[in-house]
């Protein structure tokens, strides 16, 4: 074979390391990109989840508010169908308003009578609101009068001594969600589509065509083997269309079971972009390799084939094994002779560095192991116990070890809460930290205040039965709804509760009191503790401080707890104040604005609730 021959042969050796590494690279960039698809995608589905929770939960309510009307009450149908039509022309998402009595006779609606009406005790959403006693959500609809789609809500009316006289129900038009879904800011790329629990598409973006149709039983099948209670992310699967996506499946969290949101990444746009850098960088490592095989080829035989022919014979008898020929090349000044001489030289410097190199790849690799563990590690030892506790106490909510006496589901009930609670907590030095760069976003829904109050005070009870405390709630029935976040506003009153629990000695007692003053709902939490010095104040509420002094060393705790709770009052509008004295307790008083509220009679209520939603 002749050098140039060899020489190209060479240069294509050479130019392989690059090529494999070129297509590691790309692999790991694909890996990458899929997993950051995944992830984004169950963002987005978690995200209209939510979105759909709050338009149901908006939805129910609505009908609460129905409930109470005196003209639903009092069967006054004309007066009745004002009302309702009225409320319907502001919510005009709804296809209509109405209530029947027990027999199905309608007693009034939004709407005109439809002939429809007849047959709407014999919906199962309907048999089972009034069998049952709670609210209901129907699968997907068709009215057959109206040709309408809509997903229709039920909740029972009751008379004065509380027995179920009828039901009221709220028809949401599927047109309308899917409008709304379609505003929402989801990328192109991405589709979204919320289902009901038969498997039918309610509404549906960027493809409303979708909506009414059944999804294919192997991506149902895919998609919802069982019924699970977590989402589940990264499934490839074709839509209906037969085109290839990353699916992410997000479940209600309210209404488990009822509905769940899946979102698809369209997997050929997913790696487009690596696609073309794939194709951009082949091309310019084969046209190097052209070029380079040519420049090897002229180049070797004009300048290298003659020359070395001379030190070809001399390495004949060097295979020979006569050590003692020298090449004696005529000009030792030359390319080739200065080649020869130094190339000993040149391999030990790439011997070291190459060693070198596995040196520092091998640190690099360790390096990386020893992160990668130490994270796997930490989410493992943190999430790992947490969900086991919640996962177990969710099994014997739903009977799995068998039928619970209302005690025993009370005490589960307690166990799930404060797991979930724990689990949340791991997120609150996350929480300060977005706080502080400004970038923590709260969705206010109206929420009951006394039954908030009682389900924070619920997951502290254990704490301070064992610490021999009373903890006395006085919070009156009739207090305004408080429209905040109800995650956060649970989280400041945990906080609070805890915090007093905490600093109070055996005996003491820790009081929750709430009412309505003026302009401002005002939540007081007041403990018989250890107090602190006012001058102290100011340093309890800094992040990560506190206040020393003989009384609160036994105690431990990160500092977080009144800074968060001060910062998330002050997001909602509100204001938090501490009035303390040492070894006489503290009291620390939530003001929220007025306006930030609304009375359950009002139909503002349903009014805020709704631009809440949109």
């Amino acid at each position: 074979m002749s050098l140039p021959a060899r020489l190209l042969i060479l240069v294509t050796i050479a130019v392989l390391p690059a090529l494999a590494t070129q297509v590691y690279n790309e692999y790991e960039l694909r890996r990458a990109r899929t997993a950051e698809v995944r992830d984004l995608t169950q963002r987005y589905a978690h995200f209209i989840a939510a979105e759909q929770d709050n338009i149901v939960d908006g939805t129910r309510q609505l009908l609460s508010a129905l409930t109470q009307l005196p003209q639903i009450q009092s069967g006054n149908a004309a007066e009745c169908g004002v009302v309702l039509a009225s409320l319907n022309g502001q919510y005009p998402n709804y296809d209509r308003l109405a209530a029947f009595d027990v027999t199905g006779r309608l007693i009034c609606s939004s709407t005109p009578a439809r002939a429809s009406d007849a047959l709407e005790l014999s919906l199962p959403h309907i048999r089972a609101a009034i069998a049952d006693n709670r609210f209901t959500i129907s699968d997907y609809q068709v009215r057959p009068d109206t040709n309408a789609r809509i997903v229709e809500f039920a909740l029972p009316l009751h008379d004065e001594s509380k027995n179920i006289t009828g039901v009221a129900v709220a028809a949401l038009n599927l047109d309308w969600l899917t409008s709304i879904l379609a505003e929402k800011p989801i990328p192109r790329e991405i589709a979204i589509s919320i289902i009901d629990s038969r498997g039918t598409v309610i509404a549906s973006t960027p493809d409303p065509i979708w909506v009414g149709s059944r999804l294919p039983q192997n991506l149902l099948d895919s998609l919802r083997p069982t019924v699970l209670p977590e989402d589940r992310a990264g499934l490839e699967l074709n839509d209906p269309k037969g085109i290839a996506r990353i699916y992410s499946e997000v479940p209600s969290t309210l209404f488990p079971g009822q509905f769940f949101v899946i979102a698809g990444f369209d997997k050929s746009a997913t790696l487009s972009a690596i696609n073309q850098s794939t194709v951009r960088a082949a091309t310019l490592i084969l046209t190097g390799l052209a070029l380079a095989l040519l420049a090897a080829w002229v180049g070797g035989d004009h300048f290298l084939r003659r020359p070395l022919n001379i030190l070809l014979q001399a390495a004949t008898r060097w295979r020979a094994g006569d050590w003692s020929v020298r090449a004696a090349l005529p000009d030792k000044s030359s390319e080739i002779g200065r080649l020869g001489q130094a190339f000993d030289a040149m391999a030990d410097v790439l011997s070291d560095r190459e060693a070198q190199l596995n040196r520092s790849k091998n640190d690099a690799e360790s390096a990386s192991r020893a992160k990668t563990n130490f994270l796997a590690n930490m989410s493992h030892e943190l999430r790992t116990p947490l969900n086991a506790v919640i996962g177990f106490s969710e099994m014997l909510k739903d009977g799995y070890a068998g039928s619970l006496s209302n005690k025993q589901r009370e005490y589960i009930d307690d166990i799930y809460g404060s797991g979930r609670h724990l689990l949340e907590l791991v997120g609150d030095i996350l929480d300060m930290s977005t706080i502080e760069a400004g970038k923590l976003e709260v969705h206010p829904v109206l929420v009951p205040v006394r039954r908030a109050i009682e389900g924070a005070a619920n997951l502290i009870q254990a704490r301070a039965t064992a610490g021999a405390l009373a903890l006395i709630i006085e919070v009156p029935d009739n207090l305004p709804l408080l429209y905040v976040d109800h995650v956060r506003f649970r989280q400041i009153l945990l906080n609070l509760l805890s915090n007093a629990v905490k600093f109070t000695p055996r005996g003491g007692s820790v009081t929750v009191s709430a009412a309505s003053d003026g302009e401002e709902i005002v939540i007081s939490v007041a403990d018989t503790g250890i107090g602190m010095r006012p001058e102290d104040i100011p340093q309890a509420l800094q992040p990560f401080r506190q206040v020393e002094n003989p009384f609160s060393r036994q105690n431990d705790g990160v500092g977080l707890g009144l800074p968060l709770a001060k910062t998330l009052t002050e997001l909602h509008g509100g204001k938090l104040e501490i009035t303390s004295a040492l070894r006489r307790g503290t009291v620390v008083t939530l003001r929220f604005p007025r306006h930030a509220s609304a009375e359950v009679h009002d139909i503002g209520e349903a009014r805020s609730r709704s631009r809440a939603l949109s």
